[in-house]
C-alpha cells in the first residue's frame, strides 16, 4: 500500500497519513472541480487514516464533506469512521429506493431517498454547526438538507476508511466503486 499526506489541514489541526489499501488511483481531466479524482474500482481497494483525537467529535462543529460519481446504485459503503453504532458510516442505499443511508452514533439514522442520480457528480455533506448538545448533525445533498439527525451522539476516535466499512460492520466486505474528488 502507498500513503500519501493529506494537505488539506485546518488551522489548530495536523496533516495526516492517508493509506491507499488495493490500489485507489488518481485519474487526470476527471473530476467535480480542478484536474483530478481518486478512482475506486469497487473490488479490493479503498482509503484508510490511522484513528486521531482530532476525530472525536463529541459536541464540536465538524463537516465530512466529498464529491462522488458513480455508475451504478447498489449498496456500496463510501465513508466510515466508526460503525453505524460507534461513529459515522455514509453508504449508498439501493433499499426501496435509490438513497443514502447515514449513521451518527448508536445507530441513529438519518436517510433520504430518491436523490440520487448516478452518472453525475454528486456533493455530500454531513455537518454539524453549533457546539451544544442541540446542535443536531445534518445530510446535505447537492446544497440541500435532506435529513436532520433525530439525536445528537458523540463520536469517539477511530480510523477512517474511505469507500470501504470498518471491519466488523454489518456489510463490511463492500467496497465503493467510482470516483471520489
Amino acid at each position: 500500500s502507498d500513503t500519501f499526506t493529506d494537505e488539506s489541514a485546518s488551522p489548530g489541526l495536523g496533516a495526516k497519513t492517508v493509506t491507499n489499501n488495493g490500489g485507489v488511483t488518481l485519474r487526470q481531466g476527471v473530476s467535480a472541480f480542478g484536474a483530478n479524482s481518486y478512482f475506486f474500482d469497487g473490488t479490493d481497494d479503498y482509503l484508510s487514516i490511522a484513528s486521531h483525537a482530532d476525530f472525536t467529535f463529541k459536541y464540536e462543529p465538524f463537516t465530512v464533506e466529498f464529491w462522488m460519481w458513480n455508475d451504478d446504485m447498489t449498496n456500496q459503503p463510501v465513508f466510515s469512521l466508526g460503525t453505524y453504532l460507534t461513529g459515522l458510516d455514509i453508504r449508498l442505499s439501493e433499499s426501496g429506493s435509490k438513497g443514502i443511508d447515514c449513521y451518527f452514533g448508536n445507530g441513529t439514522l438519518a436517510t433520504n431517498n430518491d436523490w440520487y442520480n448516478i452518472q453525475q457528480w454528486t456533493h455530500v455533506a454531513v455537518v454539524r454547526d453549533g457546539n451544544t448538545p442541540s446542535s443536531y448533525p445534518k445530510l446535505y445533498v447537492n446544497g440541500s438538507l435532506l435529513a436532520t439527525f433525530n439525536r445528537n451522539n458523540f463520536v469517539d476516535a477511530q480510523p477512517v476508511y474511505i469507500g470501504h466499512l470498518q471491519a466488523g460492520a454489518v456489510g463490511g466486505n463492500a467496497r465503493f466503486e467510482g470516483y471520489m474528488d
